[in-house]
């Protein structure tokens, strides 16, 4: 799910730290807007991830680099690659639109479907329900392919979001009476798996055949799910709860999680949004301890939709009058001066 932003300019910093002795805005600091432009770090001067006795005493540092105008919002956007997006909207109520824009050659590549609900999006491939068929559609450089079925679906209209990843197809499914993620192997006869879930979820590839699921309802839980190796591995299910949220920004109007981008060493920035207001939470997850390191709320509607592990960039939206289009940060690692 994407949902509009607006705009923001600002470095956030996350004080990757034990939960006491401060309060969290002590902890968690807005700086002052960093000059656009910055360069991408040299990728042979990049830090290691840490040692795990200190991970504690990291900051996660976010400072913006540029931005790019957009005439018109997208329901849904990934980074392809050389600075490249791949984005998904709708001309008209059935039909989807695919736009491949290069944000420094401002090259524009359009493509449309007919009768389709969009149901996954990932690095090139876009996934979506007609009927009922699961097809996948996939950027090239300059255009996009035919449409391929990846699946037929006994019931279409549960799936919420589809994930290919592995040589398995991800299904996240479900109704009132109960959701699940389901893996399917695609080209091997084996018995598909599944995992019960609390509500709707989208996915996201961690590693080959590793998806974290995260819940877009409260309590806003995050599923890391592993398949079972060929030599009898079982398969993987850890939960991180996001505890110390509101179920609700205003009145009668629930908070839903907008977006989940795995960062490197094994962190990741969940963003939670109040569907009436600007107020966005960031929340910033270790995966590797499966708990929730910081949670700072931000006044100014933001998306974040995206990283780039290699180069340390993140993508984002922001949806101002004055400032609608793709913003960027460089996102770094410091450690924390211990007292």
């Amino acid at each position: 799910m994407f949902l509009p932003h607006s705009a923001l300019a600002l470095s956030l910093v996350f004080a990757v730290q034990p939960l006491v002795a401060q309060t969290v805005e002590e902890r968690i600091t807005l700086l002052e807007p960093q000059v656009e432009g910055l360069p991408v770090p040299p990728r042979a001067l990049r830090q290691s991830c840490p040692p795990a006795e200190e991970r504690q005493l990291l900051h996660l540092a976010l400072a913006p680099s540029g931005f790019w105008p957009l005439r018109d919002m997208p329901q849904s956007a990934t980074a392809i690659g050389d600075k490249r997006l791949l984005m998904v909207g709708r001309d008209t109520l059935e039909r989807l639109q695919l736009t491949i824009v290069g944000l420094e050659s401002a090259r524009r590549f359009l493509a449309s479907i007919e009768s389709a609900r969009l149901v996954g999006l990932h690095q090139q491939n876009v996934l979506f329900v007609r009927g009922n068929s699961l097809l996948r559609v996939s950027a090239t450089n300059s255009t996009f392919t035919r449409p391929i079925t990846v699946r037929m679906l006994d019931g279409p209209d549960s799936v919420h979001y589809a994930l290919e990843n592995a040589g398995a197809l991800w299904l996240a499914t479900g109704s009132r009476g109960g959701f699940q993620v389901t893996a399917v192997w695609l080209n091997a006869a084996r018995t598909p798996v599944t995992w019960t879930v609390a509500g709707p979820t989208r996915l996201v590839p961690l590693a080959p055949s590793i998806v974290a699921a995260y819940e877009t309802r409260s309590p806003f839980r995050v599923h890391v799910l592993g398949l079972p190796g060929s030599e009898g591995t079982p398969r993987l299910h850890e939960v991180v709860t996001i505890n110390g949220l509101p179920n609700s920004g205003l009145p009668g109007q629930p908070l839903a999680a907008a977006s989940f981008v795995p960062l490197d060493c094994q962190f990741a920035l969940l963003t939670l949004a109040d569907l009436r207001s600007p107020i966005r939470w960031l929340a910033l997850i270790d995966l590797a301890g499966a708990r929730v390191v910081r949670v700072r709320t931000v006044t100014e509607p933001l998306g974040i939709f995206g990283a780039d592990s290699l180069d340390h960039v993140l993508y984002g939206m922001t949806d101002a009058p004055a400032a609608r289009g793709v913003r960027t940060w460089i996102w770094s690692w410091e450690m924390a001066k211990t007292r």
